[in-house]
Protein backbone atom coordinates (compact mmCIF):
# COMPACT_ATOMS: atom_id res chain seq x y z
CA UNK A 1 0.00 0.00 0.00
CA UNK A 2 1.73 3.69 -0.95
CA UNK A 3 2.17 5.66 1.89
CA UNK A 4 0.32 8.85 1.88
CA UNK A 5 2.45 12.17 1.39
CA UNK A 6 1.90 14.16 5.13
CA UNK A 7 2.84 17.89 5.40
CA UNK A 8 5.37 16.65 7.63
CA UNK A 9 7.26 14.37 5.18
CA UNK A 10 6.74 17.50 2.61
CA UNK A 11 8.23 19.75 5.03
CA UNK A 12 11.34 17.37 5.73
CA UNK A 13 11.56 16.53 1.83
CA UNK A 14 11.90 20.62 1.43
CA UNK A 15 14.16 20.88 3.70
CA UNK A 16 16.70 18.48 2.88
CA UNK A 17 16.47 19.81 -0.58
CA UNK A 18 17.78 23.17 0.53
CA UNK A 19 20.49 21.96 2.55
CA UNK A 20 22.17 20.26 -0.37
CA UNK A 21 22.13 23.39 -2.45
CA UNK A 22 24.68 25.65 -2.67
CA UNK A 23 25.30 28.94 -0.98
CA UNK A 24 23.80 31.49 -3.32
CA UNK A 25 26.81 34.63 -4.13
CA UNK A 26 24.28 36.82 -2.14
CA UNK A 27 24.13 33.88 1.16
CA UNK A 28 27.71 34.00 0.69
CA UNK A 29 28.35 38.17 0.98
CA UNK A 30 26.27 38.34 4.06
CA UNK A 31 28.23 35.39 5.79
CA UNK A 32 31.70 37.64 4.96
CA UNK A 33 30.02 40.70 5.87
CA UNK A 34 28.84 39.29 9.09
CA UNK A 35 32.49 38.09 9.86
CA UNK A 36 34.04 41.44 8.45
CA UNK A 37 32.54 43.10 11.93
CA UNK A 38 33.28 40.25 14.03
CA UNK A 39 30.07 37.99 14.06
CA UNK A 40 30.70 34.20 14.62
CA UNK A 41 30.25 31.32 12.36
CA UNK A 42 26.75 30.80 13.88
CA UNK A 43 25.94 34.19 13.70
CA UNK A 44 26.76 34.82 9.97
CA UNK A 45 24.91 31.69 8.89
CA UNK A 46 21.65 33.48 10.72
CA UNK A 47 22.34 36.73 9.13
CA UNK A 48 22.77 35.04 5.69
CA UNK A 49 19.62 33.22 6.45
CA UNK A 50 21.27 29.44 6.10
CA UNK A 51 21.72 26.88 8.28
CA UNK A 52 24.84 25.94 10.01
CA UNK A 53 25.01 22.70 8.07
CA UNK A 54 24.75 24.32 4.80
CA UNK A 55 27.07 27.17 5.95
CA UNK A 56 29.92 23.87 6.77
CA UNK A 57 28.99 22.20 3.47
CA UNK A 58 29.86 25.18 1.71
CA UNK A 59 32.88 25.72 3.40
CA UNK A 60 33.89 22.17 2.74
CA UNK A 61 32.96 22.25 -1.31
CA UNK A 62 34.89 25.41 -1.88
CA UNK A 63 38.23 25.98 -0.28
CA UNK A 64 38.86 29.63 -2.17
CA UNK A 65 35.50 30.29 0.17
CA UNK A 66 37.06 28.87 3.84
CA UNK A 67 40.32 31.29 2.25
CA UNK A 68 38.28 34.84 2.20
CA UNK A 69 36.53 33.89 5.07
CA UNK A 70 39.35 33.67 6.95
CA UNK A 71 41.09 36.89 5.38
CA UNK A 72 38.03 38.74 6.79
CA UNK A 73 38.43 37.10 10.29
CA UNK A 74 42.05 37.90 10.15
CA UNK A 75 41.41 41.98 8.43
CA UNK A 76 38.68 42.36 10.88
CA UNK A 77 41.24 41.45 14.27
CA UNK A 78 43.86 43.72 12.32
CA UNK A 79 41.57 46.75 12.28
CA UNK A 80 40.73 46.44 15.67
CA UNK A 81 44.64 46.26 16.53
CA UNK A 82 45.43 49.59 14.26
CA UNK A 83 42.38 51.39 16.18
CA UNK A 84 44.48 50.46 19.39
CA UNK A 85 47.60 51.06 17.83
CA UNK A 86 46.74 54.23 16.21
CA UNK A 87 45.98 55.83 19.38
CA UNK A 88 41.86 55.97 18.03
CA UNK A 89 39.89 57.55 21.13
CA UNK A 90 37.69 54.35 20.33
CA UNK A 91 40.49 52.06 21.38
CA UNK A 92 38.68 50.78 24.44
CA UNK A 93 35.88 49.18 21.91
CA UNK A 94 38.57 47.39 19.84
CA UNK A 95 40.38 45.99 22.94
CA UNK A 96 37.07 44.63 24.33
CA UNK A 97 36.27 43.67 21.32
CA UNK A 98 39.94 41.76 20.88
CA UNK A 99 39.36 40.18 24.26
CA UNK A 100 36.38 38.55 23.83
CA UNK A 101 36.29 37.33 20.24
CA UNK A 102 39.34 36.30 20.31
CA UNK A 103 39.97 35.58 24.14
CA UNK A 104 42.70 33.07 24.05
CA UNK A 105 45.49 35.85 22.39
CA UNK A 106 43.81 39.03 23.87
CA UNK A 107 41.79 38.23 27.14
CA UNK A 108 43.90 39.06 29.81
CA UNK A 109 44.76 36.30 32.63
CA UNK A 110 45.59 36.33 36.36
CA UNK A 111 48.97 35.08 36.85
CA UNK A 112 48.31 32.55 38.83
CA UNK A 113 45.95 30.85 35.72
CA UNK A 114 46.64 28.10 33.62
CA UNK A 115 45.88 27.31 30.46
CA UNK A 116 44.46 24.28 29.11
CA UNK A 117 47.48 22.86 27.28
CA UNK A 118 49.85 23.72 30.65
CA UNK A 119 47.04 21.91 32.99
CA UNK A 120 47.46 19.19 30.48
CA UNK A 121 51.05 18.67 30.76
CA UNK A 122 51.21 18.53 34.39
CA UNK A 123 48.80 16.34 34.95
CA UNK A 124 50.08 13.53 32.19
CA UNK A 125 53.82 14.50 34.04
CA UNK A 126 52.09 14.25 37.51
CA UNK A 127 50.42 10.70 36.30
CA UNK A 128 53.81 9.79 34.26
CA UNK A 129 55.43 9.64 37.69
CA UNK A 130 52.78 8.16 39.91
CA UNK A 131 52.64 4.97 37.13
CA UNK A 132 56.04 5.01 37.43
CA UNK A 133 56.13 3.87 41.12
CA UNK A 134 53.64 0.76 40.54
CA UNK A 135 55.28 -2.50 40.67
CA UNK A 136 51.86 -4.44 40.12
CA UNK A 137 51.45 -4.71 36.28
CA UNK A 138 47.57 -4.98 36.69
CA UNK A 139 47.75 -2.52 39.32
CA UNK A 140 49.72 -0.11 36.99
CA UNK A 141 46.98 -0.81 33.79
CA UNK A 142 44.19 0.31 36.52
CA UNK A 143 45.49 3.38 37.63
CA UNK A 144 46.47 4.57 34.29
CA UNK A 145 43.02 3.70 33.15
CA UNK A 146 41.54 5.88 35.74
CA UNK A 147 43.89 8.58 35.20
CA UNK A 148 43.30 8.87 31.36
CA UNK A 149 39.53 8.54 32.10
CA UNK A 150 40.10 11.68 34.04
CA UNK A 151 41.94 13.35 31.66
CA UNK A 152 39.28 12.88 29.22
CA UNK A 153 36.49 14.08 31.81
CA UNK A 154 38.45 17.05 32.24
CA UNK A 155 38.92 17.67 28.82
CA UNK A 156 34.69 17.07 28.57
CA UNK A 157 34.34 19.70 30.89
CA UNK A 158 35.64 22.31 29.00
CA UNK A 159 34.38 21.45 25.84
CA UNK A 160 37.88 20.02 24.07
CA UNK A 161 38.05 16.53 22.47
CA UNK A 162 42.27 15.37 23.16
CA UNK A 163 43.22 11.97 22.47
CA UNK A 164 44.94 10.91 25.20
CA UNK A 165 47.80 8.31 24.36
CA UNK A 166 48.89 5.53 26.74
CA UNK A 167 52.05 7.42 26.24
CA UNK A 168 50.52 10.16 28.00
CA UNK A 169 50.04 8.76 31.04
Amino acid sequence: MPRKSTKLGKERARAKAVSNRKLTEREKKKVIHALSVGGSYADAARYAGVRSVRLRKAIDEDPAFWEQMEQIQAGCKIEHLETIHGGDKEWRASAWMLARKWHKEFAQKPAESFDRDQVYRLLTGLSKMVVEQIKDSADRKRVTAKLQDFILQLDKMSGNKTKVKDSDV
